[in-house]
């Protein structure tokens, strides 16, 4: 999945494709993808970017607290 870089300080860069969010995150190095993701959602997050918000704190607030299923990409699986 191709991504775009953000500035954050939790978070390198972000993708999206079909319904599949994906984070890649600065502390652990690891790439998280999170399913059933509306593509609405992926454009508020990238507003949110654009705009100086928190991406780590809309990410908790919207994604991870709304209890989307997710998956921890394997470091062999990682693609640039």
């Amino acid at each position: 999945m191709i991504r775009i870089p953000v500035v954050s300080t939790d978070v390198l860069s972000l993708g999206f494709s079909g319904t599949t969010l994906e984070v890649h995150f600065k502390r652990n190095d690891a790439i998280y993808q999170y399913h059933g993701v509306p593509e609405t959602l992926y454009q508020l997050l990238l507003d949110a970017t654009a705009d100086g918000q928190s991406v780590g704190g809309f990410l908790a607030r919207e994604v991870k607290k709304q209890g989307y299923k997710y998956e921890r990409v394997p470091n062999e699986q990682k693609t640039i």
